[in-house]
């Protein structure tokens, strides 16, 4: 695989065995063969320490303090404990010390479940202010991180954020998690395509070298994707799957099928809500895609009162005030794995 660099676990990806900080938080046992995964995109999550490197809008900020910033995790645990899906994934987290706080946080919240989570992992990159972050009640292991190292001299490569792989563990069964932040169209969405393409082509290969070391792996891809579910290579394959991953030069010419919930077999879409409200339309740019071994129980674009306004729109964060939650939807999936 060409163009690509690992980032080891001692580097840049921190995992908590437990995050109880002594509040007695013990292992996870869970045989059950369905589980359900939130990814939600949790906008400019930063502490209230300034170190030199958050958005300008919060380097400028007079008001973002502590007390704001303890009842943005208070806020976010609480939608945690109401979603209660057994792994989250958050992108748009500043460091792994957002993590600890949030599991910490957890332990002032009751849930409906006698799981906890007791297991997280972190990872961003060391140019960049945000990072990605998974909470799961099962074991994460063998984690890595996949970094775009783009040797062209007539483009300079923006700061974009690696993809990240990690196994995670339900009783006797595994199956590998990818999780996606990529590049924005901010800056303009033909300008910006070139790296939304080069991270479509470093996930397929992962993806197919996965596939390659062990053909029964089930596999699960989630993120803010930043491209809506639409603008990618639709197949009407009921048996393969509905979009078609592709890798491009000079990333080996390679695709693969997968399926995503957003589509029902028809091609039609499963929800009238997307994940992101833009000029007036949702936009479907947050996604899942299964492959393998894995039969899809339950899909939604989350839209609780607690963090929507009217019309389902998500309730953006605010950093004048504190108030808010994301200007994403969290979605999730349910999944269970085929015998």
């Amino acid at each position: 695989m060409k163009k690509i660099s690992i980032i080891l676990f001692g580097l840049f990806l921190f995992i908590f065995n437990s995050c109880s900080n002594g509040n007695g938080f013990g292992n996870v046992t869970n045989t059950k063969n369905s589980f359900s995964v939130v990814s939600w995109n949790v906008q400019t999550f930063f502490d209230a320490n300034n170190d030199g490197s958050e958005y300008a809008d919060f380097l400028k900020s007079k008001t973002w303090n502590e007390e704001m910033y303890s009842e943005r995790v208070n806020r976010l645990c609480k939608v945690m404990t109401t979603l209660n899906a057994d792994i989250y994934v958050f992108e748009e987290i500043e460091n792994e010390a957002v993590i600890q706080d949030i599991c910490n946080g957890l332990s002032a919240h009751k849930w409906n479940s006698t799981g906890i989570w007791n297991y997280a992992c972190f990872s961003k990159e060391p140019e960049s202010s945000i990072g990605c972050a998974v909470i799961s009640k099962y074991e994460l292991w063998d984690l890595s991180n996949h970094s775009i190292e783009d040797g062209s001299p007539k483009v300079q490569q923006p700061a974009l954020r690696a993809i990240g792989k990690v196994k995670v563990k339900i009783g006797n069964k595994d199956f590998v998690l990818f999780v996606n932040h990529w590049k924005s169209k901010s800056s303009g969405e033909i300008e910006t395509e070139i790296w939304r393409i080069k991270q479509e082509s470093i996930l397929t290969n992962l993806v197919c070298e996965t596939v390659e070391e062990n053909q029964n792996c089930p596999i699960l891809i989630c993120g803010d994707f930043n491209k809506s579910i639409e603008e990618f290579e639709y197949i009407d394959s009921v048996e393969k799957g509905n979009v078609l991953l592709k890798s491009k030069y000079p990333y080996d010419d390679q695709a693969i099928a997968v399926l995503s919930p957003w589509y029902d077999e028809h091609g039609n879409y499963t929800c009238n809500t997307g994940s992101y409200y833009y000029k007036n339309s949702w936009e479907y740019i947050d996604n899942f895609f299964v492959y393998g071994s894995f039969d899809i129980l339950d899909f939604e674009a989350c839209t609780d009162d607690l963090w929507t306004k009217d019309n389902n729109i998500p309730n953006g964060f605010k950093i004048y005030t504190g108030e808010g939650y994301s200007d994403h939807l969290p979605i999730k999936i349910t999944l269970q794995f085929k015998n």
